[in-house]
């Protein structure tokens, strides 16, 4: 830990007023030091490079990179640095996602003060943070009777993919974001449509959003 042991926490959110609010709670208390703010993919993953923080706060679609994608990322680079991962997504649509990609926790944006400075301690004594919901959808997969949403069945990057898909992403921007080949992206596309039933990306794009797995799209980009 740095300085008189405070948590030395960097926050990765490309929307200004919430890196403000995450400071201020944080900054309430004397444990945590914020030593970094970063609003871009690749600022985030410098930053965790040279500031070394005990602790990465991360917004799963910052600057519109896909959420499981930038954790591996982020975990690729920096394995020795606890990642809490933060999202509009509900926990039953993103946490064990989340979690399988390298995020040491999981937080809804929604979440209350006090979950936010516990998530941060501790992830920061290596130990996976894991809230009450977390626990029940990790009890509810064991059951491979449970009733499945569409975008459950989906592997985790196709889920990335699909999510892409809604935003408008072109093909070429998706292989180099998921490390595939553009042709390997067209046909993960075609068999996720198919796999999803819909049959035009204004359903992909209807399906996202009515379950927000994406903030907004962006206008569609054929590829």
């Amino acid at each position: 830990m740095g300085e008189k042991n405070m948590m030395r926490v960097m926050i990765c959110d490309g929307n200004l007023y919430i890196r403000e609010g995450i400071k201020q709670i944080l900054e309430k208390s004397k444990e945590f030091d914020i030593v970094g703010e970063t609003a871009c993919p690749a600022a985030s993953l410098q930053g965790l490079h040279e500031l070394q923080p005990d602790v990465c706060i991360m917004d799963t679609a910052i600057g519109g990179y896909p959420g499981l994608a930038f954790i591996r990322e982020a975990r690729r680079r920096a394995a020795h640095i606890p990642l809490v991962a933060m999202s509009q997504c509900h926990e039953r649509d993103f946490a064990l996602r989340a979690l399988r990609a390298g995020a040491t926790g999981y937080l809804p944006k929604d979440c209350t003060e006090k979950q936010l400075a516990e998530a941060v301690r501790t992830v920061a004594k290596r130990r996976p943070y894991v809230s009450s919901t977390m626990c029940e959808l990790i009890v509810e997969s064991i059951n491979d009777g449970r009733p499945q949403r569409q975008h459950d069945k989906l592997s985790d990057t196709d889920f990335d993919i699909f999510c892409l898909m809604a935003e408008g992403i072109p093909a070429s921007t998706i292989a180099e974001i998921c490390r595939l080949s553009v042709a390997s992206i067209r046909a993960r596309k075609g068999r996720i449509m198919q796999q999803m039933a819909m049959h035009t990306e204004a359903d992909v794009v209807e399906y996202a959003m009515k379950r927000k797995l994406i903030a907004h799209p962006f206008p569609v980009i054929h590829a």
